[in-house]
């Protein structure tokens, strides 16, 4: 059972109006860092990077600028890329308060420290779907404290009952609401149209209302 409270984030870069009605909804706000970080964003909770296109000097700039609470270093792909994954972790450390290191290879979590520069470190397990996720078996995460990367809400409470999860973030809500006027339920399900328009605005009420909802799913077992 993943302990409580979880650290729960909301990241969509990008975009004010929908980090504000997180904010109000309790949730704190992550981004990735080609993003535009607005300050109803801050502080940021979390520093996310594209998993495969990304320019680590900026990332670097403005994780410096930021100083989130946990800041990711790129895809561990593969045993050869430890080095060099090894190496951003030391450069990003001063500049956070966790690290978020994201193993995809198998045997490859062992070779991870516990603390890099002094920073601790947060194994991000990317939750699958159309857009990536991890294949590593979920028992070779033991009890290293887990950040969830994406996902819906069941697929991560699925996850979430075999590792130590001690914080999450996603934009299913965002991406409901705005495609059908949807919003969570306090179960984790979404159902039909919330009954208004896209144009009328709906689409930031059905946000408020799944992050209200997605509060409650998390806050019981």
């Amino acid at each position: 059972m993943a302990p409580r409270p979880l650290r729960l984030i909301y990241c969509h870069g990008g975009n004010r109006a929908a980090a504000s009605v997180a904010r109000e909804c309790g949730w704190d706000v992550g981004s990735r860092s080609d993003k535009v970080i607005y300050d109803e964003a801050r502080p940021l909770a979390l520093l996310d990077i594209h998993w495969t296109r990304y320019d680590w000097r900026s990332h670097l700039a403005v994780a410096s600028a930021e100083h989130p609470w946990m800041a990711a270093v790129p895809d561990l792909e593969s045993h050869a890329h430890l080095r060099q994954c090894m190496e951003q972790a030391e450069d990003l450390a001063p500049h956070c308060t966790r690290l978020m290191l994201i193993p995809k290879a198998y045997d490859a979590i062992d070779l991870i420290p516990e603390v890099v520069g002094g920073t601790s470190v947060v194994l991000g397990y990317s939750v699958p779907t159309t857009y990536g996720g991890t294949s590593v078996p979920l028992w070779e995460f033991g009890q290293r404290p887990v950040h969830l990367l994406g996902g819906s809400p069941r697929a991560q409470k699925a996850v979430a009952r075999y590792l130590n999860v001690v914080s999450l973030d996603g934009n299913m809500a965002w991406k409901i609401a705005s495609r059908f006027t949807r919003s969570y339920a306090a179960d984790g399900s979404h159902g039909g149209q919330d009954g208004q328009s896209i144009e009328s605005g709906a689409p930031m009420e059905a946000l408020r209302k799944s992050l209200m909802n997605l509060r409650e799913f998390w806050a019981t077992p």
